[in-house]
């Protein structure tokens, strides 16, 4: 054998040595990361989170309070509470193992919020979801308002409605205004219209001197319960 096929030989030998030498020493490093990690997830306390929402039945504009409370097996739980509501999350920081969330809904009919635990040590902790719990949003009272412009023989009268909901909130949809003269069932006039920002004004008219009776009523929205008004005036020189 010549020293060339000797050299390339000895060559081709050491590099077999070197590639199966270094597979064979990546597979321990390997296998040591991976139970590392396990024994540190085995390690790690468990937790759990469980929810209350008060209280369960509001009306629209009202809130409610979702409060999320977290226990671990060992030690005070330090993270964030994930609240859910309606498609939207809303992070609270866990003070003292509790996050609590004021929850104001926009619609009328069942909410359902959800609340995950997520530490901030996930080493030494697990998180952990709550059972997602439900409340119920009825329509709001309202109240509606009226006044009468205009009094005077000769003058325009007008009047101009204000509805306003239970919790401060504004409704919209539809009043009537219906006038009679005071103790009479006949009606002079009768006006329709669409609620702008909760308001409405009517024009009325030049009326005859006299005593009249203006009954309002606001019909409601999907929000909002109908309410009514009734006002007598006079028109007077």
């Amino acid at each position: 054998m010549t020293a060339s096929v000797r050299t390339k030989n000895l060559l081709a030998t050491a590099l077999a040595a070197v590639l199966t030498g270094g597979g064979l020493a990546a597979a321990p490093a390997q296998a040591s990361t991976a139970g590392a990690a396990a024994v540190s997830a085995a390690r790690a306390a468990q937790s759990s989170t469980t929810l209350t929402v008060s209280p369960t039945t509001i009306e629209f504009g009202a809130s409610v309070e979702a409060t999320a409370q977290v226990t671990t097996t060992s030690g005070a739980p330090a993270g964030e509470v994930t609240f859910v509501v309606d498609g939207v999350s809303t992070k609270v920081s866990v003070v003292g193992g509790i996050a609590k969330l004021e929850v104001k809904p926009s619609d009328v009919g069942v909410q359902t919020v959800g609340a995950t635990f997520t530490p901030s040590d996930p080493v030494n902790y697990q998180g952990s979801s709550a059972a997602p719990s439900s409340f119920t949003v009825v329509k709001a009272d309202t109240t509606t308002r009226l006044r009468i412009i205009g009094k005077q023989l000769g003058e325009e009268t007008s009047a101009t409605v204000k509805v306003i909901g239970f919790h401060r909130t504004v409704p919209s949809g539809k009043v009537k205004l219906v006038l009679r003269r005071a103790g009479q069932s006949e009606i002079l006039e009768t006006r329709r219209g669409r609620l702008g920002k909760g308001s409405r004004g009517f024009d009325l008219g030049l009326l005859e001197r006299g005593r009249y009776r203006a009954v309002v009523t606001y019909l409601g929205d999907a929000n909002h319960r109908r309410s009514t008004v009734a006002k007598r005036f006079w028109v007077s020189r």
